[in-house]
This record gives structure tokens, C-alpha cells and sequence, in this order.
């Protein structure tokens, strides 16, 4: 039994339907919102949030083998979303789904062979990304949960606002 595993995963998968209905459910309207907090198009927030799946997942993965990491800045971070707004205005809901599609599925394989140890692995913070406090340790299990998960809840509080409706959840815990 992998109890960590498990509520990750129950999270993710949270976060995964309500990102599929949002996108699904999104009047043309709503999809092309400007959202202020972001500074990008709702469309180009929620593929943002499909896409850094791919690259944080792979910085947990790292983590979880005890592999090296190469620490992000907060300012490559910051310089790839805004080259990735702009770029993905006006996104597609079809490109947008396709993509989660694969990254979630990638997410979940993870997920399903991850054990408890590997989600033990830790490292200080600012190791794994550079504005993270030094010598505060993270294990991959709350990279994960950090990561992924929480990227739900902030962003889709930021499209609630732009919106003025409540989409998604405010917490993936």
C-alpha cells in the first residue's frame, strides 16, 4: 500500500477532470477572457497548466530516482511563460485536450509504479528550483504535490476572478 501515492493520485485525477470539463464546458467566450492575474488569455492559462505538466513531472521523476537535478530559476521559470502567453492566445480547445490527454497519461504512469521510498527522496529546495528556501528539504512527494497539483488551484483561482465564477477547486489536497 502506498497511502502518499494514493492521495496524489486522487488529487491529480481531480485536477485532471475539472481541467477536461472546464475546457469542455468553456463558452467561446469565457475561453478567450483576458485574465489580468496572468496576463494571458484563459485559453493560454489552461494550456499553460497542461504543458508545464510535462517538464514538472520530469523534475520529480529526477527527485524520486535520486538522479541529478538541475536546479530552474525563478527567471527561466518567468522568461518561458512569457514567450508561452502570447504564443498560445488563442489555443485550440481540441490542441489544449490532446495535449492533457498525453501528459496526464504520462503523469499517471508515474504515479502508478512510484513507491513509497522513491517518494521519500528529498533534496533542499533550492536545489530543485532556485527561489525555494536554502536547505529547507522537499521530497518528491511535495514536489509532486507542489508542482502539479497546487498549479491547478492557482490557476484556476486566477480564472475564477477573470471570469466571475467559481471553476475548478481552490485546493487539490
Amino acid at each position: 500500500m502506498n497511502a502518499e501515492r494514493d492521495r496524489l493520485r486522487a488529487a491529480f485525477d481531480l485536477g485532471t477532470a475539472d481541467l477536461t470539463a472546464f475546457v469542455q464546458e468553456a463558452t467561446p467566450d469565457e475561453w478567450a477572457t483576458y485574465s489580468p492575474p496572468e496576463d494571458a488569455t484563459v485559453a493560454a492559462v489552461i494550456h499553460h497548466v497542461v504543458i508545464w505538466m510535462d517538464p514538472q513531472l520530469d523534475l520529480v521523476q529526477r527527485l524520486a530516482a535520486g538522479r541529478i537535478l538541475l536546479p530552474w530559476s525563478r527567471e527561466t521559470i518567468n522568461a518561458y511563460n512569457a514567450w508561452h502567453f502570447p504564443a498560445h492566445a488563442a489555443v485550440s480547445r481540441e490542441e489544449t485536450l490532446a495535449l492533457l490527454d498525453r501528459n496526464a497519461a504520462q503523469v499517471r504512469a508515474f504515479l502508478d509504479q512510484v513507491t513509497a521510498e522513491q517518494l521519500r527522496q528529498s533534496l533542499p529546495g533550492d536545489r530543485i528550483v532556485l527561489s525555494r528556501p536554502a536547505g529547507q528539504m522537499t521530497t518528491a512527494a511535495q514536489l509532486f504535490q507542489s508542482m502539479l497539483n497546487n498549479h491547478f488551484a492557482e490557476h484556476f483561482g486566477n480564472i475564477s476572478l477573470a471570469l466571475g465564477r467559481q471553476v475548478g477547486r481552490l485546493d487539490y489536497r
